[in-house]
């Protein structure tokens, strides 16, 4: 047999070529370079793959390259015996606002005048492409392009405030989206002021010093005048008295107490309210603190009851009292005695410093009058503060309230019958004589005849109220005489 040996030569590489020389991607995509390797019969086309920048692009061993982050970067083929070719890669930018990206919200309340500084929030930076149109009400503003915008409006109103916001990235749009907003404008807030806090109570007054004078336990109606300029949300009224919370609102109503007692005393009391405006997001946009000092006067106690005595010649209404009849005078007490008929008017009989008064015939024995007193203290100051009102049937009206807070109508009660003037009232077949005297009162009515035909003593203390009815005597001429203390009237009538 015959051998022969053969020598078997490696074929290298010659050249190697990709499928592509550059690329151009976004952060995350990716690209497939393939290497051929020439000649045909080279023994081994195996090829290692490289990246001249892993942060920018990498490269796994089947030769597929993912973009990472904006930049350049070269990705290399190379071949067993040292040959190589390169891909030129660009990353493009590619950090744009998130999908849900606002402009620091939604709504917006703000201040006439207060700047509101608005900023697109995104992801990454700004190296190129990216442009900021900023619009109010459509209208396009020359902020510039700029990602933050400041906006201020001194007029009110509602403000559509829009930025389209967009990316062109080498002429190559990667992003697109416009936010709206709305800003509410509201005029500022005026406080009110000293003046707008007031106390409302059904008899009250207000002195020379703007102390408020009411009635120990009367109620009392708190109220403030409510801040103007447009906004009419976010009020607050928190009221306290001297030092203690008492209630929220506009209006609160509220007891004008004061400490136990029986004598005449006078507290002062100084009711204050915070009134604070707050935007929807807790941010105090006006505050003040109102007062008002109210002078409480205490009450007289309620008669605790009161009777009738009469045995035909005296008619005479009792008040009964807690308070003892030595203590009367240095109390100060009076009483006022009265009644109401049938129609319900209310009929004044007597203001006595007694505990008792007498009514005319006619009045007292009217079964349909229905009696009543209460007890009145006047003060040094000239008020004059009443009890509740007690009833002949037992009855008590403690919500009764005659005071008179204002000095300058103390006493203004319709006619003035301290003046003699005022005395003696004749009306058709009945006289009324009403007294307001110190004195003893003395009446007494006579014929032209000088012929004395009705007589009554009134001791001193007492008013005087009687209704002196002649209807039963005959026609004719009649005098009726009234003498109190030094002075004395007259007066001359006819019955036909």
């Amino acid at each position: 047999s015959t051998s022969i040996i053969v020598n078997v030569v490696a074929t290298p590489a010659s050249s190697i070529t990709l499928n592509k020389t550059e690329a151009t991607l976004k952060a995350t995509e990716t690209v497939s370079l393939e290497a051929t390797v020439s000649p045909e019969t080279t023994t081994d086309k195996s090829v290692t793959w490289s990246t001249s920048d892993a942060s920018i692009a990498t490269v796994d061993e089947d030769g597929v390259v993912t973009a990472v982050a904006v930049g350049k970067a070269i990705i290399t083929a190379t071949t067993a015996n040292g040959l190589t070719a390169s891909c030129d890669i660009t990353v493009l930018h590619r950090d744009v606002p998130a999908a849900e990206a606002a402009i620091n919200g939604e709504l917006f309340d703000i201040l006439s005048g207060e700047k509101l500084k608005l900023k697109v929030n995104y992801i990454g930076g700004l190296e190129s492409g990216w442009s900021f149109d900023w619009r109010i009400n459509d209208c396009q503003q020359s902020e510039g392009n700029k990602a933050e915008y400041e906006f201020a409006k001194s007029t009110a109103g509602e403000y559509r405030v829009s930025v389209h916001v967009a990316n062109n990235c080498d002429g190559e749009l990667i992003y697109d989206n416009t936010f709206i907003i709305t800003v509410n404008v509201w005029a500022r807030p005026e406080l009110p002021g000293g003046d707008d806090i007031d106390v409302n109570t059904p008899v009250s007054a207000i002195g020379s010093d703007n102390v408020v004078r009411v009635r120990q336990n009367d109620i009392l109606i708190l109220d403030v005048a409510e801040g103007q300029g447009g906004y009419d949300n976010g009020w607050t009224y928190d009221w306290n008295t001297d030092g203690t919370a008492i209630g929220e609102g506009l209006e609160i109503e509220t007891v004008a107490t004061m400490n136990a007692g029986d004598t005449k005393a006078i507290e002062r009391h100084t009711y204050t309210v915070n009134v604070k405006n707050t935007s929807p997001d807790g941010a105090v946009w006006a505050e003040n603190t109102l007062s008002i000092a109210t002078d409480v006067y205490r009450r007289p106690a309620t008669p605790s009851s009161l009777v009738r005595k009469g045995d035909g010649t005296t008619h005479t209404l009792i008040c009964m009292l807690t308070v003892a009849d030595n203590q009367l005078a240095p109390l100060g007490y009076s009483f006022v005695y009265g009644y109401e008929a049938t129609d319900g008017s209310e009929h004044e009989i007597a203001r006595t410093t007694k505990r008792y008064c007498r009514a005319s015939e006619q009045v007292y024995n009217n079964p349909s009058n229905r009696f009543w007193v209460y007890a009145v203290w006047t003060y040094d100051d000239g008020c004059t503060v009443s009890s509740g009102k007690r009833y002949l049937d037992g009855s008590v009206d403690e919500e009764f309230n005659a005071s008179v807070f204002d000095p300058s109508q103390t006493g203004t009660r319709g006619a003035d019958f301290s003046n003699s003037a005022n005395w003696i009232n004749v009306s058709g077949k009945s006289v009324g004589i009403s007294v307001d005297s110190d004195s003893d009162t003395f009446i007494s009515v006579f014929t032209a005849g000088g012929i004395m035909i009705r007589s009554l003593t009134v001791e001193a203390g007492t008013s005087v109220r009687e209704q002196i009815d002649l209807s039963t005597l005959s026609d004719g001429i009649y005098i009726v005489n009234v003498t109190s203390g030094n002075e004395a009237v007259s007066r001359k009538f006819i019955i036909k």
